[in-house]
């Protein structure tokens, strides 16, 4: 239940520190700029706080830096580019803040990232087609959020992909039958977007458990209505664009 500001003496004297874990507070303020002093950091966990502003730039030059947690906090404006620099970067949580404009593509960049999570934001424009050259994720979450444009196809590249939600979207488009390749995919959120067409069926192969993976335990697309926009064979849970209701098979 900590309250208050991080003062600036927080960030100066020990910069050898590795690990920072504020998670769970009500801190609010910013973050100062001399978090970037702070080189043999590899664990920011700043999570479900009041902290606002801009997320400081400054972090792209922690090099060591693994896990970054600042989701449910007040962070606006851009993601900054500089965090592509983040090449040891496993973990980057960023959801639940009010981020604006559009996914930057030096993301691209972060070859380690197995966990990313941008959902419940305000960014805009389309998937940059470089998250799919990512393929160490098992983890991508966009849901919740102004995109628009089309799920690639290239989402076929993420091998190791578990998760991968961007329902409340304005995707548009076709599911992609490429989805049907990720064999250790136990989750597919895509309702509530503007998808056409039935969802493939080759996609209905991942339910059956196989040694990669538990097989696809849920599967949610708009397959609710009349006529339904997806038709699905195998959602576990069909939902609804007029009512926004989700409905298990």
């Amino acid at each position: 239940m900590l309250t208050s500001t991080l003062p600036k003496e927080f960030f100066e004297g020990e910069t050898w520190i590795q690990s920072i874990n504020l998670g769970g507070n009500l801190l609010t303020g910013t973050i100062d700029t001399l978090v970037g002093t702070l080189r043999d950091l590899k664990g920011f966990h700043i999570f479900e706080n009041m902290f606002g502003g801009e997320f400081p730039t400054e972090i792209g030059k922690l090099k060591l830096l693994a896990y970054v947690r600042a989701e449910e906090n007040q962070f606006s404006g851009v993601i900054p580019t500089e965090l592509g620099a983040l090449t040891q970067l496993a973990e980057l949580w960023l959801g639940g803040n009010t981020f604006t404009t559009t996914i930057p593509t030096e993301l691209d960049q972060l070859t380690r990232i197995t966990n990313l999570r941008l959902e419940s934001n305000q960014l805009t424009g389309t998937i940059p087609e470089e998250l799919f050259d990512l393929t160490m994720l098992a983890h991508l979450h966009l849901e919740w959020n102004k995109l628009t444009g089309t799920l690639s196809t290239s989402v076929g590249q993420l091998g190791k992909l578990s998760s991968i939600r961007v329902n409340n979207n304005k995707l548009s488009g076709s599911v992609p039958s490429d989805l049907q390749y990720l064999s250790r995919l136990a989750q597919i959120w895509l309702h509530y977007n503007q998808f056409t067409g039935t969802v493939p069926i080759g996609i209905c192969s991942l339910v059956l458990p196989s040694e990669l993976g538990p097989g696809l335990e849920s599967f949610q697309a708009d397959c609710s209505g009349d006529p339904a926009p997806n038709d699905c064979f195998c959602c576990s849970a069909c939902c609804d664009r007029e009512d926004g209701i989700c409905s298990p098979l």
